[in-house]
């Protein structure tokens, strides 16, 4: 998947995509308001993308700027954790074939 993140591309070729500050996570976030494991991105057996909202609450998930515990992703989503905001640019080819 590509996402853009402070306003750069990243591609990340993974099934599960961890999400917080975590140093070892896949989009380590440098905020306080983000947990240490917040989030995953996963792309499903049946080709959906969709995320889930790990950390408990207060820390919240934000697709399209609607509060979510999990949900499909789609292309131009924008994800919001903390003050953080990710775009889903694409699901790449390589990703669509494993599907």
């Amino acid at each position: 998947m590509i996402f853009l993140i402070g306003g750069k591309p990243v591609r990340i070729d993974k099934t599960t995509i961890e999400i917080g500050r975590d140093s070892h996570g896949d989009i380590v976030l440098d905020d306080p308001s983000v947990a240490l494991h917040h989030a995953v991105i996963v792309l499903e057996p049946n080709g959906t993308v969709t995320i889930y909202r790990i950390s408990p609450r207060p820390s919240m998930v934000y697709v399209n700027e609607d509060p979510v515990d999990h949900t499909s992703l789609l292309t131009g989503d924008r994800i919001t954790v903390g003050q953080s905001t990710i775009c889903l640019q694409e699901i790449t080819s390589s990703q669509a074939g494993n599907r």
